[in-house]
């Protein structure tokens, strides 16, 4: 069976999800943000835009919800605050709403491939750089947030409800690599009880893979990634 975390300090959070806080979320943090980060945190917060959910770290308090805001040059400042600073949580965007902020050259390519996963019932959303050049435009198509190189990869998170429908994901995901060079695409596999997994590696078809939740990492049999019934914080 696989393990079960803790209850969260905020059940609707999830890793990956987008969090917007309230107006009072200095007041709200567990640690202090390093002057020369609090600045860039704030315009971000007052701009309208979301944090996103992060996996814990040791000295977090047990009742603190850790959001992450990445900035263009790899730059990522982690801040950590009570449940009650939340204002409003959603899933992360999804692969078409991303896909129409995208570079032009990506932006067809990603949207045949968002159709192409949402055939299928894997309702691909994404995480890394695209979701925050996404956020970051401010639904102006074209513009350049510093977020996006020609290298970038495109992370998804595809949600398969059985294991026939990890194959139907990798086909899918075969087909673009080999018609498009760029963008790489990397992500994860969210399990149906929450957890997730590194879909490269669970294509792979290795005997164990490692399986994170919001506070718990695992490595469980692949061929029982399916076989959970619970429903965990992923």
């Amino acid at each position: 069976m696989a393990p079960r975390d803790p209850a969260p300090a905020h059940p609707l959070v999830r890793r990956h999800d987008r969090v917007w806080l309230a107006a009072h979320w200095r007041e709200a943090l567990a640690f202090p943000l390093p002057a020369a980060e609090a600045p860039v945190v704030a315009d971000w917060i007052a701009a309208g835009r979301p944090l996103v959910a992060a996996r814990p770290v040791s000295t977090d308090p047990e009742d603190g919800i850790r959001l992450g805001l990445a900035l263009p040059g790899r730059r990522r400042v982690g801040l950590v605050v009570e449940a009650g600073a939340v204002r409003r949580v959603a899933p992360p965007l999804t692969l078409d709403a991303a896909a129409a902020l995208a570079p032009a050259s990506w932006r067809e390519p990603l949207l045949d491939l968002a159709t192409h996963l949402n055939a299928a019932g894997l309702a691909p959303r994404v995480f890394g750089s695209l979701a925050w050049h996404a956020l970051a435009c401010d639904g102006v198509e074209g513009r350049d947030t510093g977020y996006l190189t020609a290298t970038s990869d495109v992370d998804l998170l595809l949600f398969p409800a059985a294991a026939a429908a990890c194959m139907a994901a990798g086909r899918s995901l075969e087909d673009f690599a080999a018609a498009h060079p760029a963008p790489r695409l990397d992500g994860e596999f969210v399990l149906p009880d929450g957890g997730a997994a590194a879909w490269r590696e669970v294509l792979a078809g290795p005997e164990r893979v490692l399986v994170k939740h919001l506070r718990s990492l695992a490595l469980r049999p692949t061929a029982e990634l399916f076989g959970a019934s619970g429903q965990e914080a992923a």
